[in-house]
């Protein structure tokens, strides 16, 4: 594989994890078969090592192992590689073909975005200096729109466009997002009480080391979810970490208002299927926050992603009991017969299905991580 290839199929090096795998099982875009097809064919996977990514061939006598997992899947899956290494399931990234992103492509639609909005602007503006425009609550004098040129200790900041007045002064600034997305990070915000406190909660778990299959969530305060939302200076002065306005999908002008299919205007905190929390959850030989093997993210109801809620203390001896309920169990199984091994990964998982709550906008438990300074 030539250089300019790896870097159309290694993305941000996301695993591709089980959600990602079964999201459209059964459907005309189903990854399932694409999976398997790879094993049969011996064509490479990307996976995450410590050093970096690298390709791998699955050895094909995997296959039969791979189609009985994929009926009843377990959390610990491990494959063997042609050239005998052993390869947990969890390192193997989110490539194109799986529905990854490609390197610059949200880069790419971010342009895409702010050159039609340009477009729109100049319509509008009709050979005149500026326009009226509104930007989330407050209307500004534009004169054009550019990518945003700011950045936050050397990373990029909240805000992805800037709109400029005819003196070529920036009076409103905005976060674009493509219609599949995820919230900014938090990790930058871990010092405040309620997420430290909920940080220290999953150390009384776990003491720190994250096993195949954990995940916390975390319900979030209005005002630490708008910090995620439009940036960490939220409260102050509008600019590149305090935008005026979220555009989810398409952006486009309409009546001298940007807009798009969503649109957050700044202190309007998402709700529905946008509303963020925060998550906690395995990832193998990645280390956030000084846990081991986690990686800390900001999820939303749209994505359902299944999780041990951590929000009072009351939820630790819960937690902790679940848990260790299932290392016995597994240290039981592990030494049983393949065939009761099987039976009792699917007990296993079915317990599991009742203890972790699913995400649901309908109670009140409530698509690439941004840069953590956003």
């Amino acid at each position: 594989m030539r250089f300019s290839e790896f870097k159309e199929t290694n993305l941000n090096e996301a695993p591709l994890g089980t959600t990602g795998l079964f999201k459209y099982i059964g459907r005309k875009n189903d990854r399932v078969p694409i999976f398997l097809q790879k094993i049969k064919n011996g064509t490479p996977f990307l996976i995450k090592t410590k050093t970096g990514t690298e390709e791998v061939v699955i050895d094909p006598t995997e296959y039969d192992k791979v189609e009985s997992w994929i009926k009843s899947p377990t959390p610990n899956l491990r494959l063997k590689s042609t050239d005998g290494r052993i390869i947990p399931f969890g390192s193997i990234v989110k490539t194109k073909e799986f529905g990854g992103e490609v390197a610059g492509q949200r880069e790419r639609v971010e342009q895409g975005q702010i050159e039609g909005v340009q477009i729109e602007l100049d319509k509008i503006k009709a050979g005149k200096p500026f326009t009226k425009l509104k930007v989330g609550d407050k209307t500004v004098n534009a004169a054009r729109v550019e990518k945003e040129q700011g950045t936050v200790n050397g990373r990029a900041p909240k805000s992805d466009m800037t709109v400029l007045d005819e003196n070529n002064e920036p009076v409103a600034w905005v976060s674009l997002k493509g219609s599949a997305f995820r919230w900014g990070g938090w990790q930058h915000l871990s010092n405040l009480p309620e997420i430290k406190d909920w940080l220290n909660r999953i150390k009384q778990v776990n003491d720190g080391i994250f096993e195949p299959g954990q995940a916390f969530g975390l319900h979030i305060s209005e005002d630490v979810a708008n910090k995620i939302v439009y940036g960490k200076a939220f409260g102050g002065d509008r600019g590149i970490s305090n935008v005026d306005a979220v555009l989810i999908g398409w952006a486009d002008i309409k009546g001298n208002v940007l807009t798009a299919d969503r649109v957050y205007s700044n202190g309007e905190t998402p709700k529905g299927i946008d509303k963020p929390y925060l998550v906690m959850r395995y990832m193998l030989n990645r280390n956030d926050l000084g846990f081991k093997n986690v990686r800390a993210e900001t999820n939303t109801v749209s994505e359902g992603r299944k999780v041990k809620w951590l929000d009072t203390d009351a939820d630790i001896e819960s937690a902790k009991l679940m848990f260790s309920d299932e290392r016995e169990y597994r240290a039981k199984m592990s030494a049983s017969p393949k065939k009761q091994q099987t039976l009792g990964n699917k007990e296993l998982q079915a317990n599991l299905s009742k203890s972790k709550i699913n995400n649901n906008p309908d109670t009140d438990r409530v698509i690439d991580q941004e840069p953590v300074d956003k």
